[in-house]
């Protein structure tokens, strides 16, 4: 799940036209101001939602050999834990390195100290929660779908039928 989630990430990406990006304000921030980039990569979305999402493809791959004993599952879910946990570390350490680039450090020491407040921890535990919810409700969506049935009946182009 998590090479989709980043699959479907940077396709998203690939099929907008491309942002015009601002200029780094450094290619070789301070390490104090990297320090800062990846404490707050470490609150976002991505480092809150992967454990979650590989726990989950985890037990799944546990599951699998059928005949596999306790023991050797136990031994899946410790390597795979291992695993899950240097990539998220390497995905957080990027995160932060492109922070450190795109803001200053005291932008950075005022984002960390947001993201580090009591209330954006509360908010970070109920982001597995509100990310379910708002999944569940968006099942019947379909953006393509009712562009096209607008645009059909607005404007009498598109239409499939």
């Amino acid at each position: 799940m998590i090479p989709i989630i980043l699959h479907s990430a940077a396709l998203l990406l690939q099929a907008t036209a491309a942002p015009t990006l601002p200029p780094p304000l450094s290619e070789n921030p301070a390490p104090a101001t990297i320090a800062l980039g990846r404490r707050l990569a470490a609150t976002g979305t991505l480092a809150t939602m992967l454990p979650l999402v590989a726990e989950k493809e985890l037990a799944e791959l546990a599951s699998k050999p059928k005949d596999a004993t306790p023991e050797q599952r136990a031994r899946i879910l410790a390597t795979g834990r291992r695993v899950a946990a240097e990539r998220i570390a390497a995905l957080v350490a990027i995160t932060g390195r492109a922070y450190a680039r795109y803001l200053s450090a005291d932008d950075l020491r005022t984002l960390v100290a947001a993201a580090e407040s009591p209330a954006a921890v509360r908010k970070r535990a109920a982001d597995p929660a509100v990310v379910a919810a708002t999944m569940q409700a968006m099942a019947g969506i379909d953006l393509k779908r009712d562009v096209l049935a607008a645009v059909c009946a607005e404007q009498k182009l598109l239409c499939t039928s």
